[in-house]
């Protein structure tokens, strides 16, 4: 009689300890899958500015390999995952689009990508000397 109360009490306490120890696990697997919960801004902007100057019709592994990336680091850092490049990295931005180095370093400092692209559409310079800050 004792035995079989011990029996049960192990058998129990295994399954309480295997209960527990799977939902530990489940927590941990799917806290470790879950995606970044803030992502970089100034990162999303700068991806935001290089689709508005090069089009939708280029093809994101395309643009990774002009600007000589990695596509898995460029994946992150198009989904803000991956920080704002160095300055060397967005020195080769700029000769990638074309564009002059200190336009891409005011996106990558927060400038809003649309007021940016919407200057150097229509070629507003006084516009581009005011955001550079060269007016003062």
């Amino acid at each position: 009689m004792i035995t079989e109360m011990i029996k049960k009490r192990t058998r129990r306490d295994r399954i309480q300890r295997f209960r527990r120890d799977r939902e530990h696990l489940l927590e941990r697997t799917v806290t470790r899958n879950r995606p970044d919960p803030c992502p970089h801004p100034k990162t999303v902007n700068l991806y935001r500015f290089i689709r508005l100057v090069l089009g939708p019709d280029i093809s994101s592994r395309q643009i990774a390999r002009r600007w000589k990336m990695d596509e898995k680091n460029f994946y992150e850092f198009r989904v803000g995952r991956y920080p704002v490049p160095r300055l060397e990295r967005l020195e080769k931005l700029a000769r990638m689009l074309g564009l002059n180095k200190y336009l891409v370093f005011q996106v990558a400092g927060g400038a809003s990508a649309d007021k940016v692209y919407n200057l150097i559409k229509k070629n507003n310079l006084p516009g581009q000397i005011k955001l550079l800050g060269f007016d003062k």
